[in-house]
C-alpha cells in the first residue's frame, strides 16, 4: 500500500486554515485514516483530535458521545469491535480519533473493522458537528481548488562558485482527476546563489532583492507542503538545502481547500569557494483513490444497510465477511490498494465501485422524498 504523509502539525504537509480535510495516514496503509494509541484509556476528548488527517478544533458540543458502549451502539458496530475495544481498554469514542491503521492491525482489527470505525467515527462528528464542510470538486461543480507545484530553495552564496537553484517540481495529477481543478500550477526553480563580493554592482543588486515585496497568499483554506532547511556554511562548499516534502491525500478531498500548494526547498549554505545547491521543492500527489466517494450529505442521508443486501457475488461477499465487514457503509472507506492480491482479484475493485453505484442510485430517490 502507497505511503501517504498524515496532514497535521506532527508532518511536512501542514494546515494554514482553522479546518482541515480527512486526507489519508502516513502509516503506509490507506484506510488507517483513523488512529488509536492503546495507552489511551481515559474518557475526556482531546480538544484537537485527528480523523484521517483531519483535526477537529471545534469545541465538543454538548451531546458528545464519550462512552464506548454509547457509540458503539448508537452506530450499530459489530460484536468483534466491541470485544476489541474491551480487550484494549477503549472506553472513549474520541480515543479512537488519535489511532493509526497500523497500531490498530496490530491489536488485531481486521481491515474491515477499522473501515466500520471510520464510517461510525465520520458519521459522529459529523453528527456533532466538527467536521468541516465538504465541497464537491469535479468535473461539474462549481467550485474548483487552484495547485502549485513545488518551489526550489535558493542556491547558496559564495565569493567563487555561488550554488545552484532547487528544482520546484510539479503536483502529480492523473488525467482522470485534473478536471477537479480551476488551475494547475507548475514548479517554480529556486534562485541561483547571490555572488558575494563587495562591489558596488553587488550592493545594488542585494537592494533591489530586498526591496521586492513578497505577494500575499489568496484567502481561503490552504494546504501546504513542508519547507526544507537551510544548508548549513562550510569552508570548501556549503551544505544542500533540505527537501520540501508536499502533503499526499485523496483527490476526492480536494474539495476541502481553496489552495494546495507544494512543498519549498530550504536554502543553499554559504561557502568561500562553492555554495550549497537549493533542495528541491516537491509537487502535491492526489492519491490514492477511493473505491466510490461519496459527499457528506449522501453519507449523512444513506440508510443502514447490511452487506448481505448488497448486489454483489457470494464469494466476494464472503471475502469482506472474512475481514470484518458488516455493513455496506464502511465500503465507502475503502480505497484501491485495500485490496490486494492474491486473495482479492484485481477486478474486485471495479466490481465493487459499479455495486455502490447503483446502491447510492437506488437510495437516492427516497433520500430526496424524506
Amino acid at each position: 500500500m502507497p505511503n501517504v504523509t498524515r496532514v497535521g502539525p506532527e508532518s511536512p504537509a501542514h494546515f494554514e486554515a482553522s479546518n482541515a480535510s480527512r486526507c489519508a495516514d502516513n502509516s503506509g496503509d490507506t484506510l488507517g485514516s483513523l488512529a488509536i494509541s492503546p495507552q489511551h484509556t481515559d474518557s475526556t476528548a482531546a480538544s484537537s483530535s485527528t480523523h484521517g488527517g483531519f483535526h477537529a478544533h471545534s469545541p465538543a458540543p454538548d451531546n458528545l458521545i464519550s462512552n464506548r458502549d454509547q457509540f458503539c451502539e448508537k452506530y450499530n458496530l459489530s460484536k468483534e469491535i466491541r470485544e476489541l475495544l474491551v480487550r484494549y481498554n477503549i472506553q472513549a469514542a474520541d480515543t479512537l480519533l488519535d489511532a493509526d491503521h497500523r497500531s490498530l492491525r496490530e491489536l488485531g482489527f481486521k481491515l474491515g473493522h477499522i473501515a466500520e470505525l471510520n464510517w461510525a467515527l465520520t458519521k459522529m462528528l459529523m453528527d456533532q458537528r466538527r467536521l468541516p464542510p465538504h465541497v464537491a470538486a469535479d468535473a461539474t461543480s462549481e467550485f474548483k481548488p487552484i495547485v502549485y507545484g513545488g518551489t526550489g530553495g535558493a542556491g547558496g552564496s559564495s565569493r567563487t562558485r555561488p550554488g545552484g537553484g532547487g528544482t520546484g517540481h510539479g503536483a502529480q495529477i492523473s488525467l482522470s482527476d485534473v478536471s477537479r481543478f480551476s488551475v494547475i500550477s507548475g514548479g517554480i526553480g529556486g534562485a541561483g546563489g547571490d555572488l558575494d563580493d563587495s562591489s558596488e554592482e553587488y550592493a545594488a543588486h542585494k537592494a533591489r532583492k530586498q526591496s521586492q515585496v513578497k505577494a500575499r497568499p489568496p484567502p481561503g483554506r490552504t494546504l501546504s507542503g513542508g519547507t526544507g532547511g537551510a544548508g548549513g556554511p562550510g569552508h570548501q562548499a556549503g551544505g544542500s538545502g533540505g527537501s520540501g516534502e508536499a502533503a499526499q491525500m485523496a483527490a476526492e478531498d480536494v474539495g476541502f481547500f481553496n489552495i494546495i500548494r507544494g512543498g519549498t526547498g530550504g536554502a543553499g549554505g554559504h561557502s568561500d569557494l562553492q555554495g550549497g545547491l537549493g533542495g528541491g521543492g516537491e509537487g502535491s500527489k492526489f492519491e490514492p483513490r477511493l473505491i466510490h466517494s461519496i459527499d457528506d450529505e449522501t453519507r449523512r442521508r444513506l440508510p443502514e444497510t447490511n452487506l448481505e443486501d448488497l448486489d454483489i457475488d457470494d464469494n466476494l461477499r464472503e471475502l469482506l465477511e472474512g475481514e470484518g465487514f458488516r455493513t455496506v457503509g464502511a465500503l465507502f472507506e475503502l480505497y484501491h490498494s485495500d485490496l490486494p492480491p492474491p486473495r482479492f482479484k484485481r477486478g474486485h475493485p471495479g466490481v465493487l465501485k459499479a455495486a455502490l453505484d447503483r446502491f447510492v442510485h437506488q437510495k437516492r430517490g427516497p433520500m430526496r422524498q424524506a
